[in-house]
């Protein structure tokens, strides 16, 4: 607790003034994955509609028994219907992330960023990747302005983190991640 009688205002200016980075923050990676859940939670409304429409087609057997094979097609029908039940519940589960920044920062051990590609080409999109003591990883996907800022913002928040991406970090990380960050340290030394 800063001391009020020796001037200790600019501390708590600082404090107040971290802490609403801290939220800005959180408000901008939950605004990312939200979207993303969206797109996610769109495609297996698909699955599980065309899934139906197979199980109802399997039923009322209105597709040709000749040129059909329906229990292809109930098969087909089942596979859809999962596809799209396992994406509706990845869509509807609430990230950790957001809440890691706010009650247990220590726990991001590592943090770089991973740009998206098609044909060898950036396509303006990428993820902000996050790697979790526990050996978890998170991805935060968004535009390329949208998640360097994001980035900038937590290496403020986070300056004890692991940055950037090599083959040595991914190896050692994998191998274990409770003593990824003094590996690094080892290695960088």
């Amino acid at each position: 607790m800063p001391d009020l009688k020796n001037g200790a205002i600019p501390e708590i200016i600082a404090i107040a003034q971290i802490l609403k980075n801290q939220s800005m923050v959180v408000e901008e990676i939950e605004k990312l994955i939200k979207k993303k859940n969206k797109f996610i939670l769109a495609f297996s409304i698909i699955f599980i509609i065309f899934g139906l429409l197979l199980i109802v087609g399997f039923l009322t057997r209105k597709f040709n028994p000749e040129k059909t094979d329906l229990w292809v097609l109930f098969g087909m029908s089942v596979f859809f219907l999962i596809v799209g039940s396992l994406l509706a519940h990845e869509a509807l589960k609430k990230s950790p992330f957001p809440e890691l920044i706010i009650n247990n920062r220590s726990a991001v051990v590592w943090m770089y960023m991973a740009v998206q590609k098609q044909y060898g080409r950036p396509t303006g999109h990428q993820f902000l990747m996050i790697g979790i003591v526990n050996g978890k990883r998170y991805s935060v996907p968004g535009k390329k302005d949208i998640t360097d800022a994001i980035f900038r913002d937590l290496i403020k928040l986070m300056p004890e983190v692991n940055l950037g991406y090599t083959v040595e970090k991914e190896r050692l990380y994998k191998k274990n991640p409770a003593e990824f960050a003094q590996a690094v340290k080892m290695i960088e030394q």
